[in-house]
């Protein structure tokens, strides 16, 4: 209420106040308008001034009345601009529920002129379903004196329901007649809006409860809600062992790579209020302490005034597994390409372009170079005496789509020759590509000719020289017994292969089973041949890695009947100085005695055993001689000596 208005206790005397002022103005229009004869009587004419007074003042009370009415005619029609057109509806209703008056908003609202409404009952026009709660709703306005309110369906004339709320107050005419002042506002687009944001979040509950990812609701960095999936993905059986948390109480102090959890959270979730969401993944555990990897999806969302994150989990334990076993293996591949020397390329046959690693382009003596080449740069480099061979390979391999395996020559730009082999597939797929892998063994190459130059001379040396070379198994059976050497014993190669060495060659026995038992064993064997005896010198080992016994056999009889021959030499002239009446010694280079006769140690008194393999000056003959060593000395450089009038030879 305007403040300037006046109240009603102050409506007497102003009131009072306006009777005097209308009497002031009349009593001036008197004087003003004053005729009358000075001979009239006295009480004539203060009768005559009153009654013109009167008139005066009722002329203009009548002026007032006049501006009053068109004030309140102005008044009233305001009223009724608002009342009829205002944006709500407006009634009256009387006690039994009838219509005693509306405003037009009302009467479009129900469908209806405004005449055809008045008097029929407002509950006509209520849902069915919702009249109790009318009657209800009116009861309540008619006992509380109190402005009620409540919501219902209503249904138009034509059977179109909508929303409306519903406020009412109770009030008495001027003859005590009780009525009810309603307002009626349609709240149908309100109604169908809370409608679809119910549906909404039906929907969106539903989402979140039966999504078979794991969803969680996080706000301030704490979870207010999950689903069932997050749940059994956490491993917790009430959601009260998540909400309530923090992110960080299910996460590990430090992620793989060493940074804090607390600072990569703070990371990821302000990137996700920049971009509106963020997708990244997390090392977390299980509440039963088992680690998981998980793909987190933040999406932001403002809800009230505040921010809320919609977190999504999903489980990518297995998947980053699989990763780290792809890094491991390619790892293990890279390493066992480097430990291998091998390179790899790849020939797009569509486009015939070359690509190749590093160590590929340096097995072909080019520099590297990233980017793809054409093919005809491995092409060409390949010898071309081995050119046709190895383009018909390629061509069967593309054709038939088989592994092929190669070995070929390639030339160095600086004219240089080197072995190479290659082998590989055509994948499947497209593009068809041509995969393989190339390997340098020019060191192995030139080792096997190498080792086929040895062979040849070991199989040279078997077939032209006196040796045998025999291999056996554990137990003594002869594997391979071949050699030049078995021509004496008037064998071939491999005649005794097969049976047991033991068996062959008993006298041999002891040495062969020392051998078969893992030792190395030295010995000479001797054969009886028709008649001749035949020496052979042995060497044998035994091959951990085949399980083999290998001896190796030399044919030297004819040194053996030398040194026969030298030893039957050396005894008889052994017994011809043992002969002599004379003292016999003879020394070597060093003056050390390799002689002494029996006459000798008869003479001196100098047994052999003291005087052999002693130098002449150190034994108990020549001690008493100082210069004997001297003398010694001039016969070995070949000075004719004599030395007469030795004393004491004897003891």
């Amino acid at each position: 209420m305007d403040s300037n208005l006046p109240s009603p206790e102050q409506d007497m005397p102003d009131a009072s106040a306006a009777m005097r002022h209308l009497r002031d103005r009349a009593e001036r229009t008197r004087l003003v308008a004053e005729s009358m004869d000075e001979k009239t009587p006295e009480e004539v004419r203060r009768l005559v001034q009153e009654l013109q007074i009167h008139q005066i003042e009722l002329e203009m009370q009548y002026e007032e009345l006049q501006r009053a009415q068109a004030e309140s005619e102005a008044m009233r029609g305001q009223y009724v601009d608002l009342y009829d057109f205002a944006p709500v509806g407006y009634c009256t209703l009387t006690r039994r529920g009838e219509i005693r008056q509306l405003n037009l908003h009302l009467s479009h609202l129900l469908g209806l002129p405004r005449r055809s409404l008045l008097g029929r009952r407002f509950g006509l026009f209520i849902n069915p379903e919702h009249r109790n709660q009318l009657g209800e709703f009116l009861d309540k306005v008619w006992h509380s004196g109190l402005r009620q309110t409540c919501a219902l369906q209503m249904a138009r004339h034509d059977g179109s329901p909508f929303y409306a709320r519903l406020e009412g107050l109770a009030f008495q005419d001027a003859l005590e007649e009780q009525f009810c002042r309603l307002v009626v506002i349609d709240i149908t687009p309100q109604q169908e809006a809370a409608k679809a944001l119910g549906a909404s979040e039906l929907r969106f509950r539903t989402l979140f409860e039966k999504s078979s990812d794991a969803v969680l609701l996080v706000e301030n960095e704490c979870y207010i809600d999950c689903n069932d999936a997050a749940l059994r993905l956490i491993g917790a059986v009430d959601k009260r062992q998540v909400i309530g948390k923090k992110i960080l109480d299910l996460s590990p102090d430090f992620q793989p790579g060493g940074r804090r959890s607390t600072e990569l959270v703070q990371q990821h979730m302000q990137q996700a209020q920049r971009q509106g969401n963020h997708r990244f993944e997390w090392y977390q555990q299980r509440l039963n302490g088992e680690d998981m990897w998980l793909e987190i999806v933040l999406t932001v969302l403002e809800v009230d005034s505040s921010t809320v994150m919609h977190v999504i989990w999903r489980d990518v334990t297995e998947r980053k597994r699989n990763e780290q076993r792809l890094i491991a293996s390619e790892e293990r591949l890279r390493l066992a390409l480097a430990s291998s020397g091998m390179g790899v390329w790849v020939w797009e046959l569509t486009s015939d372009e070359l690509y190749w690693d590093q160590r590929a382009q340096e097995i072909i003596g080019h520099p590297f170079d990233a980017n793809p080449v054409p093919f005809s740069r491995l092409h060409n480099a390949i010898h071309p005496e081995d050119l046709p061979r190895a383009t018909a390979v390629l061509q069967q391999a593309m054709q038939q789509h088989q592994p092929f395996d190669l070995e070929h020559r390639v030339i160095w730009p600086n004219g240089s020759i080197r072995h190479v082999t290659v082998s590989g597939q055509v994948l499947p797929g497209e593009p068809r590509r041509l995969t393989g892998l190339i390997r340098d063994v020019t060191v192995r190459r030139q080792e096997q000719e190498e080792l086929n130059y040895k062979n040849r001379l070991l199989e040279h040396i078997l077939g032209n020289t006196p040796v045998v070379l025999g291999r056996m198994t554990p137990r003594g059976e002869i594997l391979e017994l071949v050699g030049h050497g078995l021509r004496r014993m008037g064998m071939a190669d491999n005649e005794l292969a097969g049976q047991n060495i033991l068996e062959v060659y008993p006298n041999a026995a002891k040495h062969v089973q020392k051998l078969l038992a893992g030792q190395n064993v030295g010995f000479i064997t001797s054969v009886v041949f028709y008649g001749e005896n035949l020496y052979y010198q042995n060497y044998g080992f035994f091959d951990e890695q085949k399980q083999q016994a290998v001896i190796f056999s030399l044919d030297v009889t004819a040194s053996e009947q030398v040194k026969a021959q030298l030893r039957s030499e050396k005894e008889f002239t052994e017994r011809l100085l043992d002969s002599s009446v004379d003292a016999i010694a003879a020394l070597d280079q060093n003056g050390k005695v390799t002689a002494w006769n029996r006459t000798a140690a008869l003479q001196t008194g100098v047994s052999p055993a003291q005087a052999l393999g002693q130098c002449l000056w150190e034994t108990p003959l020549g001690q008493p001689y100082a210069g004997l060593q001297e003398l010694v000395a001039q016969v070995l450089a070949g000075e004719p000596v004599t030395r007469l009038a030795m004393k004491d030879m004897t003891p």
